[in-house]
This record gives structure tokens, sequence and C-alpha cells, in this order.
């Protein structure tokens, strides 16, 4: 038992520290966060395939909150605008425990993908009649 504490002491000393409002966590920082939060909590994660499901439970709950937002119908009694970012913060913890258990480093991902992007798409999007003002 002393030993079970021990570990968690040391895994709750690994997760980063509370950072000032001012700054902010790079993607590396908030991958390793989530694996540390993942390792304190005594159980195993969710499989890879239940952590696919809560994603795109997730991104189902900003989806919603969009509508509300943008589109046609009205906020429901308790439902808030507010919500959004909670519920986009959801979307990027669901993604992260994702990337760990698939050791994907998404701040490399994410570089590669912008580079794939600007090299592919660097006039498309300007050249596309629909998309003039």
């Amino acid at each position: 038992m002393e030993e079970e504490v021990a570990d968690q002491k040391h895994l709750l000393l690994a997760l980063p520290q509370e950072k000032e409002q001012t700054e902010h966590r790079t993607i590396h920082d908030a991958q390793q966060e989530v694996k540390a939060w993942t390792h304190t909590i005594g159980v195993r994660p969710f499989s890879p395939l239940t952590n696919m499901g809560v994603l795109t439970e997730e991104v189902g709950e900003v989806a919603r909150l969009l509508i509300r937002i943008h589109g046609d119908q009205s906020f429901k009694h308790g439902e808030d605008a507010d919500d959004l970012g909670d519920e986009l913060a959801d979307v990027l913890f669901s993604l992260l425990c994702i990337a760990n258990q698939n050791n994907i480093h998404l701040s490399e991902a994410f570089e590669k993908n912008m580079q794939k992007k600007t090299h592919r798409d660097a006039t498309r999007h300007r050249d596309n009649p629909k998309l003039s003002s």
C-alpha cells in the first residue's frame, strides 16, 4: 500500500504545475500532462476504440452548441454558448489520449500537416471563386 501511495505521489509530481494565465501549454506539454494524469487515476486507460467513441461524442456536443450559436435552433434551458470552450477542450483531451495510445507526437504531426497544406493548397483556396468576396 505504501508503495502505491509513493508511486501516486511520484506521478502527481510529474504533472505540470499550474501555469500563469499568460503562459500557454505546448501540444507536447498537453500530451505529457494527459499521459501523467491517466497514470494517476489508478485504472487502465480506455481502449483506443472507446476513446474514438468518446471523441465522436464530444465532437457531437461541439456540433450541438454550434447549431445553437450559429444555426437556427435556440438554446435549451441550461445550455450556454460559454460551454463551447469546455466542449472543445473535451475534444482536445480525447484527441490527446488517442495520440498518446498510438505513440503519435502531435506537435510533429501538426507541423508536417501544415507544411503539406501550405504546399498543396498554396493557391487553391485563393483561386476558388466560391470563396471570393
